[in-house]
């Protein structure tokens, strides 16, 4: 096992072991970090579990927050950094397919059996560094096997997001998924919803983009019935499709929103149908203007003359802090040769039309309110209408004086008779 134990953030954790041992108390580290650590894989997120209850660790550590103190868990901060330390604990009575509804302090053979899967419940002793393995995760870990622990039906029983998280930890890592927990899966899938909350499979489908291979998490989440449930659109599509869909994830820039790949599984949605997904997941509504924006784009992308569209819609593109990420990822889904020419487009209108860009970002027109007002027009929706049509006028006939501006907008259709 790899080690940092010169990182702050160890040093830390270690001083919470140590104090409770000191204390009489059992502590070891849990979970996440020593199976990252044992695959040798960067971790700064090391849990702590402790014979203490949530009483004494509150006694023992000056600074503390008591956020699951009914789930026996305590976050206690050093030097900045936060740690959850939880009671060993049995949980039982689980009602609603996510939290137990008693729970009581146990051993940790029996806190490591709750857990969800053999590789997430080895312990780890940070003060004789030796591994505490009740579970034979350490062998899973080794043969590459994604195991829940004990009988998987009662698992996904216990909390029905960890099928989610079965598909999650065996893409990421590569490994295969046992037979008996894949089976579990398939039975029990259509208990996910309404058990698990849109909020909480969200922040799995985040998760599982922030690693490796979230195209492979989505074909084994499809294979496993878990897909369909959460996209319908998905439903009747076989391996391939899907894999055909998700297998240029790996080329998308790693800052891409989560949604533009989300958005990849609707490609013959409508645009009110690609709303409908975001409002029911309850994403933002910046996510959501940047579906309808998304939208857009790739309707003009897919324009076979990209020169019949006025240079006034792509400054409108071009300005929005989205418009990279939906061209980035257009990009990568067509042929390097069109891909070449795509691209050198872009550049050259964009440097073309620079200044344009520019005022758009900033809201600003080269005709002015005080112009229009010397033409008897004053602030009101008609105001704003002809501003934004004198900018569409400049930049489509690449005029800069005002003069020339508003000569044109005269003779446009969006100019009043009245005024004329």
């Amino acid at each position: 096992m790899t080690l940092d134990h010169h990182s702050n953030h160890y040093s830390a954790a270690l001083s919470i072991a140590t104090l409770l041992k000191n204390s009489g108390f059992i502590a070891y580290f849990v979970g996440g970090w020593v199976r990252d650590h044992l695959l040798k894989h960067p971790s700064s997120d090391i849990d702590i579990a402790t014979d203490a209850s949530c009483d004494e660790i509150i006694a023992l550590f000056p600074k503390t927050i008591p956020v699951g103190i009914a789930f026996g868990v305590v976050v206690v901060i050093v030097d900045a950094y936060h740690f959850e330390v939880a009671t060993f604990r049995e949980e039982e009575g689980y009602k609603d397919g996510r939290r137990p509804t008693r729970i009581k302090p146990s051993t940790p053979e029996h806190d490591a059996k709750r857990r969800d899967f053999t590789i997430n419940g080895l312990f780890f002793d940070p003060e004789t560094k030796t591994l505490i393995d009740y579970v034979e995760g350490q062998k899973d870990l080794k043969k590459g096997i994604v195991r829940a622990i004990g009988n998987p039906q009662d698992r996904f029983a216990e909390d029905k997001l960890r099928m989610i998280r079965a598909a999650r930890y065996t893409a990421r890592f590569g490994f295969a998924l046992e037979h008996a927990t894949k089976q579990a899966i398939i039975k029990y899938a259509n208990t996910l919803l309404p058990a698990v909350s849109v909020e909480r499979i969200v922040q799995e489908f985040s998760k599982m983009q922030a690693f490796d291979n979230f195209d492979k998490a989505l074909v084994l989440m499809h294979e496993l019935k878990l897909l369909p449930l959460i996209i319908p659109q998905t439903k009747n599509w076989n391996a391939q499709e899907i894999t055909s869909l998700t297998k240029q994830f790996h080329a998308y820039p790693k800052t891409t929103p989560l949604i533009l790949y989300i958005m990849q599984l609707l490609p013959t949605s409508t645009l009110e149908e690609k709303l409908a997904f975001t409002t029911k997941f309850k994403f933002s509504k910046k996510t959501h203007q940047l579906v309808q924006f998304y939208h857009a784009s790739q309707q003009l992308f897919k324009t076979k003359n990209l020169s019949n569209i006025d240079d006034a819609t792509w400054v409108e593109q071009y300005a929005s802090p989205w418009f990279t990420f939906c061209l980035e990822v257009h990009l990568v889904h067509i042929e390097p040769e069109q891909r070449d020419a795509l691209l050198q487009f872009h550049v050259d209108k964009e440097r073309k039309h620079r200044a344009a860009i520019e005022r758009a970002q900033t809201h600003s027109t080269l005709l002015t309110a005080h112009d229009l007002e010397k033409e008897g027009i004053f602030p009101s929706a008609l105001m704003g209408t002809l501003l934004r049509q004198s900018e569409k006028i400049a930049i489509n006939h690449n005029l800069s004086h005002r003069e020339e501006i508003l000569q044109k907008l005269k003779q446009s259709n969006a100019w009043p008779q009245k005024f004329s």
